[in-house]
């Protein structure tokens, strides 16, 4: 139940992020969209706790989410009311999806089922098996147990029986978050098969967009298949989550450039900049990213567009990443030097 709760508070966080940000997604994509910043975010809540010296505990972290989530939903509220028609209706949402399914052709259900079989084969796969690839056994969700032991990143270095600054956190976090909400004893993996989900389902839409709904269908499905990308949907590697928050940035700058829409830029900054919460280096990636929309920006004569983009994305990579590596070897440094 507490896990449910935590979760849910994580989603909201999300969706009221892409609530207020753009408006203009489908609502798939938006749920999907809603999940992963919102983890972003939860995990990057764990990481101001430990700056603040705040025991990690169900308590401190829901009280946190729930703080965060009253302040942006209020802030929606007065958006909604101004500029935003949000209603839900459950017979509406019957009626639209049956009239969806009416529309698929053999070929459309024939995908779709399959993408099910694949889907449900990996959600399976993760939550049966725990974390048990080397990397991720003996640093990613090693590190995440000695947060959650130690109640926090401080006391997590001294206890910890490697360096465990080397990389950025989320990964660990990510784990943190959920032995947190359900104990030691849970298994995290579930989180991977939604950020497979996630990329499959925003580069679905974001193809449909320009292609028919069988191409586009099509075209997922063989990304949704690459054995490569399957095998890391169901283990605890970095891999795949980085691959969807810059897969997920660099999509939603293009369609910026096509639609002219601020709402996706920013979207792709924060995308983009979440990405370096993940891996390192990335920061050349976001550099090559940025002189090239640069080069666009002063084609289309739009100068300034570029500081809304990066603006967002150099705030999550470089602020996060960077203020947690001075932390970590602050703390390591003080621990070591007091032995």
């Amino acid at each position: 139940m507490i896990l449910v709760l935590g979760l849910f508070l994580t989603f909201s966080l999300g969706l009221g992020f892409t609530l207020w940000i753009t408006p203009n997604l489908e609502k798939l994509e938006r749920v999907v969209l809603a999940w992963v910043i919102g983890l972003g975010f939860a995990t990057q809540d764990l990481f101001l706790l430990a700056v603040l010296n705040i025991r990690y505990s169900v308590l401190s972290l829901s009280l946190f989410l729930v703080l965060e989530n009253l302040f942006l939903w209020y802030l929606i509220r007065q958006k909604i009311k101004l500029k935003i028609k949000f209603k839900f209706s459950f017979s509406s949402l019957v009626s639209s999806t049956r009239y969806w399914l009416e529309e698929l052709s053999l070929a459309d259900q024939i995908l779709i089922v399959l993408f099910i079989v694949l889907v449900f084969g990996i959600f399976v796969r993760a939550i049966y098996w725990p974390v048990y690839y080397w990397d991720a056994l003996a640093w990613y969700d090693y590190r995440a147990k000695i947060f959650f032991d130690a109640g926090g990143i401080a006391k997590a270095v001294s206890l910890a029986s490697i360096p465990i600054h080397g990389s950025p956190p989320m990964t660990s976090l990510s784990h943190t978050l959920i032995y947190i909400l359900a104990g030691k004893n849970a298994n995290p993996q579930f989180l991977y098969p939604l950020y497979y989900v996630a990329l499959l389902v925003v580069f679905y839409f974001s193809v449909r967009k320009y292609c028919f709904r069988w191409v586009s269908l099509l075209f997922t499905f063989v990304l949704a298949s690459i054995p490569f990308f399957v095998e890391f949907a169901s283990n605890a590697y970095t891999n795949l989550p980085y691959s969807f928050y810059f897969g997920a940035g660099i999509i939603y700058l293009y369609r910026f450039m096509q639609e002219r829409d601020k709402g996706l830029l920013i979207l792709s900054g924060i995308l983009l900049g979440l990405s370096a919460w993940i891996r390192s280096p990335t920061e050349q990636f976001f550099i090559a990213t940025l002189l090239v929309f640069m080069v666009w920006c002063s084609r289309q004569k739009m100068s300034f567009s570029y500081i809304v983009f990066a603006r967002p994305a150099t705030k999550e990579s470089l602020s996060a990443t960077s203020l947690y590596r001075q932390k970590s070897w602050l703390l390591c440094n003080n621990n070591l030097s007091s032995k």
